[in-house]
């Protein structure tokens, strides 16, 4: 779903915030295609506000001092009190 809300913006299918009219369509076919899903422009809508949410959140936490990965790379590694303040700040 994130490489084709980025190839939409790419493309120039995007109004100001959010994919324009054609942008929205391509998804919905595009991504029908590719999984079979049909989803409405409302829930494409509500997936990329969620997504914009998640990335400022993810942008907070990669700033913060002394954050670890685990060996996969996957995983944020800190203690469980960091974790417990910063689900405070990012609610």
């Amino acid at each position: 779903m994130c490489e084709l809300f980025a190839d939409e913006v790419e493309k120039g299918n995007r109004d100001t915030t959010h994919l324009s009219k054609t942008g929205y369509l391509n998804m919905i076919t595009r991504f029908k295609d590719r999984t079979g899903f049909l989803y409405t422009r409302k829930q494409f809508k509500n997936k990329w506000d969620r997504l914009k949410v998640d990335y400022g959140i993810w942008k907070q936490l990669t700033k913060q001092i002394g954050l670890g990965w685990s060996a996969s790379g996957k995983d944020i590694v800190m203690t469980e009190a960091w974790w417990k303040e910063t689900a405070k700040v990012c609610d």
